[in-house]
């Protein structure tokens, strides 16, 4: 789901952000 999110031209660049930065605090964590 997430990666159609972010590869859907759609999806506004601040939402693609948004899950970049959700993957990253998830990987840290």
């Amino acid at each position: 789901l997430n990666g159609d999110l972010e590869t859907n031209p759609f999806v506004p660049k601040e939402r693609k952000e948004a899950i970049a930065r959700e993957k990253l605090r998830i990987a840290v964590y």
